[in-house]
């Protein structure tokens, strides 16, 4: 029995060699990789984050200045006040950024203009408007889109008028447009027991969501879906969502809830649906009722509601169980109606009490 071999002892020395050596090749590689990654300029492109800001008062003002200097092409510079041009800008002449008026005012002070990027865009709503504080300026208060007069007071030396965008809602360089009317359909169809709901928009300016509400009364409404927004966009986009409404009957109230990235919302108009199928799942009786009132609903979690001929409200409780029981004694002679209601219950029952 051999206890030492020579040659296989020199293998091994050999591959070991060899392991040392990569090892060493690889920990150096791995340094100057490290080195490159963290310590010389990097070369990478960061995703950009769209930022709305607001603006207002004199457009020279410190704090406007130092937006439009921040600014950078895709952010939203929003208008809720007054802002007065009362000198000439062009601190945003290269970027493409919206101005969005949302109730607030542009107005020029004198005869000055304002420059933006030829992608910018330029959106009036909820009442917002371009104007002067004058109608003696002429053409000369207005809006340039890459160095080109596109709007003026009354149009002189460009395309449009600050009426024609205030009547359209939008500019831009190419040309006035309706946006941002973001909502231009909302309808809802019952079919087949489920409630589908259609919408569109013809733009989108930091449209995080929709929140679909539902209400069987079209007073008190509850979220029953959400659905993403697009973001930003200037073409047409539609929506659908579906709802089961259970066994909610009769009209069926639906709108829009549209919530911006930086929280400010918006709600859409009405839609409504008539559910003619009346089918009462509870059960109240003995009808007529002495001195207990007893109330049978499939459902374990729901509002009961009892009142008098006159409207007074005798019982307000939340059920959680699908038996329950009212104690009628103290209850006048006469008629009373019963209320069932939950997210997909509501009905109504007609009790006697009779003593």
């Amino acid at each position: 029995m051999e206890l030492y071999n020579e040659p296989n002892v020199k293998q091994e020395h050999k591959l070991l060699k060899i392991i040392i050596f990569t090892t060493f090749i690889a920990t150096f590689l791995g340094a100057i990789f490290f080195f490159a990654g963290n310590f010389l300029p990097s070369t990478k492109i960061k995703a950009a984050t769209a930022n709305v800001y607001f603006m207002s008062g004199d457009i020279n003002s410190g704090t406007n200045t130092g937006i439009m200097n921040g600014a950078v092409s895709g952010d939203t510079i929003k208008i809720t006040g007054t802002l007065d041009i009362n000198a000439t800008n062009s601190k945003l002449k290269s970027k493409n950024v919206i101005i969005l008026i949302k109730g607030g005012n542009m107005q020029w002070t004198g005869r000055y203009t304002f420059s933006l990027g030829a992608s910018a865009k330029v959106f009036v709503t909820n009442g917002g408007k371009l104007s002067t504080d004058k109608t003696t300026y002429g053409g000369d208060p207005a809006i340039f889109f890459n160095s080109i007069k596109t709007v003026s007071y009354d149009g002189t030396g460009a395309s449009y008028s600050f009426s024609d965008v205030n009547t359209n809602g939008g500019v831009s360089a190419a040309g006035v447009t309706p946006l941002p009317v973001k909502l231009i359909s909302f309808e809802s169809v019952l079919d087949n027991g489920k409630v589908i709901l259609n919408w569109a928009t013809a733009t989108e300016i930091n449209n995080d969501r929709f929140e679909i509400e539902r209400s069987n009364d079209g007073k008190t409404w509850k979220v029953v879906g959400t659905v993403k927004g697009n973001g930003n966009s200037s073409s047409i986009i539609d929506y659908t969502y579906t709802d089961n409404p259970g066994l909610l009957s009769g009209n069926i109230y639906y709108r829009l809830h549209q919530i911006d990235f930086n929280g400010e919302t918006e709600y859409g108009p009405i839609s409504v649906v008539h559910n003619n199928k009346k089918e009462n799942v509870g059960k109240v009786y003995p009808n007529p009722a002495n001195s207990q009132i007893n109330i049978s609903l499939q459902s374990d979690n729901y509002q009961l509601s009892i009142l008098d001929q006159s409207g007074k409200l005798m019982v307000s409780k939340q059920i959680d169980t699908d038996l329950a029981t009212i104690d009628s004694k103290e209850f006048p002679s006469g008629i009373y109606f019963v209320k069932l209601e939950n997210n997909t219950i509501s009905e109504n029952h007609k009790l006697v009490v009779k003593h």
